[in-house]
């Protein structure tokens, strides 16, 4: 076997939605009409995207799509053999993600994958850091944030000949950065363009729900902008170079045109020269910034008393739960006339920093701040946790 890596791009082929917490529930379970779509998938739905596509490929899924509206036109394609679970197994893991260990999952072939980015012929785009254009300083005084240091930091911003402190109101940039290009950038809120659909839901009866106006808000991408990672498998033969194919993403099972390419180089990082600038500063030598270029994970642990100061957001986390020994009906998350186990299980809800967070660290600790961000292997494994270590 031979490793691989590859390139994989998901263009959508039109508005997309990928819930998150405020969903229109099920059964009137914690329902909103006001809805909103989150601009990325999960990396766990790339996961899902992939393992699947891995089974079609090697012919251990039949695709239903084919099977059912042009069975004449593929007959010789459908499946005749039932797949075992052993060979299942053997290619994508005998489960999906689960938070049940630190340590490295068996996804089968599935190696790693990395964070998804933006990206168009002029490259990749990632979350700008979310200090940037902000100069950092340490003042003397006593900091909330390390008690033992004695200092206080400081963000401040140059317009003209002087020196601004931090502004609520003015808020921080929400800008993607080309990493190919040094003054490339894209304002969020022109690359991801929102689509508005209001209506009022109805029952099986076509009768008209009791508070059912809703709002929901798609997504877009700019034009020639789609998704894109990369991807590592430990065996290339198992997923074609050059394969073009339709999948499906989302709670809407939005369509995107997946193109896979082979590749040798995965470097995924900012140049310091496009991110620092202004942002060198000699009164803080010894603290260095972590740039998360992905959502991340960090437990229960106090990470940010090994921290002089941080920027960060964070978002909610679900994931969907399924075996390949077990699961059987992967339709529904509820169904109460079959087995628990035979259909998909929805985790506890966890909370992520977001990408383009950052976090300001002395040197001396910030071994203490990677042993947290590393500690979840398997996050890392699917593209969380991913970082860059830059000076400040």
């Amino acid at each position: 076997m031979n490793k691989q890596s590859y390139f994989i791009r998901l263009t959508p082929l039109d508005k997309y939605f990928f819930g998150g917490e405020v969903t229109f529930g099920a059964d009137g379970a914690g329902s909103n009409y006001l809805v909103h779509s989150n601009r990325y998938p999960q990396q766990t739905s790339i996961l899902g995207v992939l393992r699947k596509e891995l089974l079609i490929q090697n012919g251990l899924l039949e695709d239903r799509f084919k099977s059912q509206l042009l069975e004449d036109q593929f007959k010789d394609q459908l499946l005749t053999d039932k797949p075992t679970k052993a060979d299942i197994t053997a290619l994508i893991g005998e489960k999906g993600f689960r938070l049940e260990s630190k340590s490295r999952a068996n996804f089968g072939v599935i190696e790693a994958i990395s964070p998804v980015f933006l990206h168009s012929k002029e490259g990749i785009y990632l979350q700008i850091p979310a200090d940037q254009g902000w100069h950092f300083s340490l003042l003397k005084g006593h900091s909330l944030m390390k008690e033992s240091k004695g200092q206080i930091p400081c963000l401040k911003q140059k317009e003209g000949d002087k020196w601004l402190n931090f502004s609520e109101k003015k808020g921080l940039k929400d800008f993607l950065q080309c990493v190919d290009k040094e003054i490339q950038q894209e304002p969020n809120k022109k690359m991801f363009v929102e689509k508005s659909q209001i209506g009022i839901k109805k029952n099986l009866s076509g009768n008209t729900e009791k508070n059912a106006f809703y709002k929901q808000t798609f997504y877009t991408l700019k034009d020639s902008f789609a998704f894109g990672c990369y991807v590592t498998l430990s065996d290339g033969e198992k997923l074609k170079d050059g394969l073009d194919t339709i999948v499906e993403m989302g709670a809407e099972r939005s369509g995107f045109r997946m193109e896979v390419k082979k590749v040798t180089d995965t470097t995924l990082a900012f140049d310091p020269k496009v991110l620092t600038g202004e942002l060198s500063n000699s009164s803080a030598p010894t603290t260095q910034r972590i740039v998360l270029l992905s959502d991340a994970y960090i437990g229960e642990k106090d990470i940010f008393k090994h921290c002089h100061f941080a920027l960060t957001d964070t978002t909610p986390f679900r994931y969907i739960q399924t075996s390949v020994d077990k699961t059987s009906k992967y339709y529904n998350l509820r169904d109460w006339d079959i087995d628990e186990e035979e259909i998909p299980q929805l985790s506890e809800k966890y909370n992520l920093l977001k990408r383009g967070s950052v976090l300001y660290v002395d040197k001396s600790e910030l071994h203490e701040v990677e042993k947290v961000l590393k500690g979840f292997e398997q996050f890392r494994q699917i593209g969380y946790n991913q970082y860059q270590v830059l000076d400040a």
